[in-house]
């Protein structure tokens, strides 16, 4: 038969007596009941035959009598998804994934001539979504970006360590908590509610031992409003004190440019999933964040990137 250039290269391959020796090994282990028969008819019709080199056919023919070959050091089921209530997060479009926490959102802003111009605001968010998959261990977060860590509560039954923030924003969560750039969970206990009964309509689950705070600058002042847009101000901004309607709707405005700054910069704010499986092998998939502001909820929603 003449050669031609399938054939050529297909002689071409060598395969290495290691890999060789490997493959066979693992079908001679393997279960060789009686009900796996192999039948090898002769064709019924003629067709071509290509000649394939020795250790390239005995590969070949491992793989059509089993179907796959699984070598030493290598996961059978290395992989796993991420999912937020159910839906599973993909590349294709956002899945909300957290709430902002009403309690730990805020900024720094100035009133000068009537004009509210903003210093600095931060926002943080629960992480409500779980990692499923077989033969995992632990579940590894880790932040890409330089302006915000994790709050993570390391009294949480399923925390296992983390790497401390190289810096702080002032963060004064409870003696538990912490900022970290990175941190490790149980698989068997991931990050997740712990909150028995049923959360408000106008609440936050703050039970949730994972948390992400982004703190961005506004050094150019590129949000300003005019103060008497917001109504009754009179009483000037007052954190710890009772909020009239003017305060009121300063805070939904800056949820609302928080929301849109982290979008305008989404490319900026990703994490990393890593999944560390029995046989000590990893996979990661990295979320990339947006906001949604409702006009009266902020939240978060991620795809994978």
């Amino acid at each position: 038969m003449k050669k031609n250039i399938y054939t050529q290269t297909v002689n071409k391959i060598t395969v290495p007596d290691e890999l060789l020796n490997s493959a066979i090994e693992n079908i001679r282990n393997a279960n060789n009941s009686a009900d796996k028969v192999i039948n090898i008819n002769k064709p019924k019709t003629k067709s071509k035959i290509f000649r394939l080199t020795g250790s390239v056919a005995a590969v070949l023919a491992v793989i059509i009598a089993f179907g796959a070959v699984f070598f030493p050091g290598t996961s059978g089921n290395s992989s796993f998804v991420l999912k937020a209530n159910a839906a599973e997060l993909s590349s294709e479009t956002y899945i909300k994934v957290g709430n902002l926490e009403q309690t730990s959102n805020g900024a720094n802003f100035s009133v000068n001539d009537g004009i509210i111009e903003i210093n600095n605001m931060s926002g943080q968010f629960n992480l409500d979504f779980q990692c499923i998959g077989d033969n995992i261990e632990t579940i590894t977060y880790e932040t890409c970006f330089d302006c915000g860590y994790f709050v993570v509560n390391t009294d949480d039954v399923g925390f296992i360590k983390y790497s401390a923030a190289d810096k702080s924003y002032g963060y004064s969560g409870s003696s538990y908590s912490v900022l970290a750039k990175s941190c490790v969970f149980d698989y068997s206990n991931q990050p997740a509610s712990r909150f028995d009964k049923p959360v408000p309509e106008d609440g936050v689950d703050a039970s949730i031992p994972l948390n992400v705070l982004f703190h961005v600058k506004d050094t150019e002042h590129q949000y300003t409003a005019n103060i008497n847009d917001f109504g009754d101000y009179s009483d000037g901004y007052n954190m710890f004190g009772d909020y009239n309607e003017g305060q009121d709707a300063v805070d939904k405005y800056i949820e609302s440019i928080l929301a849109d700054y982290l979008n305008t910069n989404a490319e900026n704010f990703k994490i990393n999933v890593t999944a560390t499986f029995a046989d000590g092998t990893t996979q990661t998939q990295t979320l990339q964040f947006r906001c949604e502001y409702d006009g009266e909820d902020t939240f978060l929603t991620a795809k994978i990137v």
